[in-house]
């Protein structure tokens, strides 16, 4: 059992090989996903979109099982089966079983045959499965976490500024235009429309509206500006922190 544990979590070189193939595979899913989803493909086409998706699901099954039997490892030196049910409920473990089981599920229960086809996209989630393989993603995750109040924050501010907008576009263009303006949920949604796309589908005609129209796209810059900001210094802290340990 240490052998294989260590075939997929140590620093070995067959584990390195093993790992990034796995990476590859997982892509190569997502994309046969993408492609699947076309209606009209040659039947050749299909066939091997099927065959792929079979021998795809036996990898990610063995490699399951082969995580299931030597996780023990994961949290103790000596080999101890009870630790594989703390390895079943951690969020990797999850993935992993949720990302094989729509294949299997039709086989063991049978169901209407629309259901089975939704969940089919449930294979998409095999690309969280990539987490595991890359260390650039942990550092992406490290990030989003750290900051993740002071992101928070902004998407308040953020809300609470389109809300405002929305208020003011309501009471000075309601008249003008019913249509566009009927409510302020409505009028919120313009103003968060023209702050996502930097401009407005439907001009306001008022002086005030106008005004009001030119601050919210600019508003639109910060709304960028301003996660990015502090993503970016999130990843320069931890590789300042990187480079002095």
């Amino acid at each position: 059992m240490r052998k294989i544990y260590d075939l997929f979590e140590s620093n070995s070189v067959a584990a390195r090989i093993i790992n990034k193939a796995i990476a590859v595979l997982i892509f190569l899913n997502v994309f046969a996903v993408i492609v699947d989803s076309y209606p009209k493909l040659d039947s050749i086409v299909r066939s091997f979109l099927n065959c792929f998706e079979f021998i795809s699901i036996m990898v990610f099954s063995i490699e399951y099982v082969f995580r299931l039997m030597s996780s023990p490892y994961k949290y103790d030196k000596k080999y101890r089966i009870g630790k594989i049910l703390r390895f079943v409920y951690s969020p990797l473990a999850l993935i992993d079983l949720f990302s094989i089981l729509p294949f299997y599920i039709p086989l063991l229960i049978p169901m209407d045959l629309r259901f089975i086809r939704i969940l089919r996209i449930f294979r998409l989630i095999r690309i969280l499965k990539i987490k595991r393989y890359s260390k650039s993603i942990d550092l992406i995750t490290k990030v989003f976490i750290k900051k993740r109040t002071d992101l928070i924050m902004v998407l308040i501010v953020i809300g609470v500024l389109i809300l405002m907008s929305g208020s003011i576009m309501y009471y000075v263009e309601n008249e003008l235009q019913p249509e566009v303006f009927p409510n302020i949920i409505d009028s919120s949604l313009w103003s968060l429309r023209t702050m996502v796309f930097l401009g407005y589908d439907t001009p306001p005609l008022s002086i005030c509206g106008r005004i009001i129209g030119l601050l919210t796209t600019l508003l639109g810059l910060g709304w960028i500006a301003m996660p990015i900001s502090i993503i970016s210094s999130g990843f320069i802290e931890e590789i300042d922190k990187k480079k002095n340990m």
